[in-house]
């Protein structure tokens, strides 16, 4: 009897078309068995409220034991945007493999719809081996103190190794202090260029103030210019030693010196070739003629 109310209950709240589209899509017998353990009320709003496609997706291949936790406890208005934007299919993998209490914690803290673009925005595999990798409590933390566009951009960036070995090693209250007094890029940039463990041991010997401040001093200094061939050589020499090696002056002013003197020498060699400029042939037969005429006289 009580499974026949509720079977009228379904067709009175979404209509003829839609209940035999429902019951046509999923088992009678597992719909009754969520209404049993789920609030029937809940239940009944979810589907109204949702494209229906999605829904008779989620619920004919999702597992009773792994949705049910889910459909208990979060909102009726967090289900609504979990069922109507993210993929049917994602949801259904996503409540198959992640703990349901990690879900709850996620949507709980920053609702349904940051989490759903949050997902998206990652990958679905990617979030689901982060959700694995790290805590409950890692996640909450990060997700407490960190902005989301800052935490998309990390998660979205870097990889999967590089995240949950930076937070395992410095925790996850240390990332925001890290986004703040860096800026996110800037901490990709470190990560990537230096990989994880060079960043975490400069973030040993400095606090994350102290490399800021000591950007600022780099930034201001005046570097003696080198030429591209002596930073490669000495980038070179100094990844394969793992030791600076000491680099020879380069003849930089030398040469500037030297193009000087070459060009004054030049123009004083001009200067001189002027000064002793022969007289010319025609110059030269009219002053002979000139001399010879007088004499004759």
């Amino acid at each position: 009897m009580r499974a026949f109310t509720r079977s009228l209950d379904y067709l009175k709240t979404i209509g003829p078309g839609k209940f035999l589209r429902l019951i046509s899509g999923v088992d009678t017998r597992k719909l009754l068995a969520i209404s049993e353990k789920v609030d029937h009320a809940r239940v009944i709003h979810v589907l109204k409220s949702t494209d229906l496609e999605r829904s008779i997706f989620v619920l004919k291949h999702a597992s009773i034991e792994k949705l049910i936790p889910i459909l208990q406890e979060l909102s009726e208005s967090d289900l609504v945007v979990l069922m109507n934007h993210m993929q049917p299919e994602h949801l259904v993998e996503w409540s198959a493999k992640i703990d349901a209490k990690v879900t709850l914690s996620l949507v709980g803290k920053i609702g349904a719809a940051k989490a759903v673009d949050l997902i998206t925005s990652v990958g679905i595999q990617k979030s689901m081996q982060l959700a694995k990798a790290l805590t409950a409590k890692q996640i909450l933390e990060s997700l407490e103190n960190v902005p989301l566009p800052d935490l998309r951009d990390l998660t979205r960036e870097l990889t999967l190794q590089e995240i949950t070995r930076f937070i395992k090693k410095r925790g996850s209250a240390d990332l925001p202090a890290a986004i703040h007094f860096l800026g996110t890029d800037n901490l990709i940039l470190l990560l990537r260029q230096n990989g994880v463990d060079k960043t975490l041991k400069l973030f040993q010997i400095f606090t994350f103030s102290e490399i800021l401040q000591l950007t600022r001093i780099i930034n201001g200094l005046k570097l003696p210019k080198r030429t591209s061939k002596d930073w490669t050589s000495f980038l070179a020499d100094t990844s394969q030693s793992g030791q600076v090696k000491p680099v020879k002056p380069t003849a930089g002013k030398q040469k500037t010196d030297g193009r000087t003197s070459k060009s004054q020498n030049k123009k004083n060699a001009t200067s001189t070739a002027k000064s002793k400029k022969p007289v010319s042939k025609k110059k030269s037969t009219r002053s002979t003629v000139r001399t010879s005429k007088k004499a004759s006289k």
